[in-house]
């Protein structure tokens, strides 16, 4: 809501590394460009813009997670839901997951969804990859 966005911190990014490191320096009054949304792609905008002597201000929700420990540590990655970093979305109810709400962690921050990704894996079982019953898929492919 419009309401919400006088909340949002205003980054000025004239590069967004730069943003991390003073995000409250002086901003000018004039922007030739102004991002919604500071996650990977936003702060790649805004690096490509700026790089051509544009002035570029990206407008991320959030705070800076330049300091969190819990960003900066994969492990850390359950201590992230349901804080000021994390957008709070559940899914609806669905008969897959006996009715329940799953939580969907999306990042409240600069670097969006990408701050709070743990690059978790999970190698699928020899019985997923022997039910496709595709050709070199096999789990003794």
């Amino acid at each position: 809501s419009f309401a919400s966005m006088s909340a949002w911190l205003l980054l000025l990014a004239t590069h967004c590394s730069a943003a991390l490191r003073n995000p409250f320096r002086a901003a000018p009054t004039h922007f030739d460009y102004i991002i919604v949304g500071g996650g990977t792609a936003g702060c790649v905008l805004a690096d490509r813009l700026s790089a051509a002597s544009k002035q570029v201000l990206v407008l991320e929700p959030g705070p800076s997670p330049a300091a969190e420990l819990k960003i900066a540590a994969p492990v850390a990655l359950t201590k992230l839901f349901g804080s000021e970093y994390d957008w709070g979305f559940r899914s609806a109810p669905a008969p897959g997951t006996a009715g329940r709400e799953v939580h969907l962690c999306r990042g409240k921050c600069l670097g969006g969804s990408s701050a709070t990704n743990a690059l978790l894996y999970l190698r699928g079982t020899a019985a997923d990859f022997d039910g496709w019953g595709l050709d070199g898929w096999g789990s003794e492919a």
